[in-house]
């Protein structure tokens, strides 16, 4: 019940805030995405970017959880914007972690959601 106060209470915030038109900035734009050493843009239309969240180096991290297809090569990664139009996805830490042949107890599967912690840099991910 709690839970569901909190929730009321934030939805009408919301709408007691006055409508404005927002500002908005576009820090980039791709035209698609493809894997390093994985599968390239033939599987990008299968694989939504469900997380964006930027370490305190400015490194871009990106989750894609393997909903619609296992043909996704990676599910926890860094964006690279090497200026070709194209979001370049690097898994991270690397490929062989992210294996679904492996023990779950031992490579990603299906990030689902996470978070850098800018105090000490740790990625804590949901999987």
């Amino acid at each position: 019940m709690k839970t569901l106060l909190c929730s009321v209470a934030l939805v009408a915030l919301m709408m007691a805030a006055p409508a404005q038109a927002a500002d908005l900035t576009e820090l980039h734009s791709f035209d698609g995405i493809a894997w390093d050493g994985g599968k390239a843009a033939t599987v990008s239309h299968l694989a939504p970017i469900a997380g964006l969240h930027f370490a305190p180096d400015g490194r871009a991290f990106v989750s894609v959880p393997r909903w619609i297809s296992a043909d996704v090569s990676a599910t926890l990664n860094l964006l690279v914007d090497d200026g070709s139009g194209v979001a370049r996805l690097t898994p991270f830490p690397e490929l062989v972690a992210q294996s679904l042949t492996a023990s779950p107890a031992d490579s990603l599967r299906n990030v689902l959601g996470f978070h850098v912690d800018t105090t000490n840099g740790w990625l804590w991910a949901l999987d």
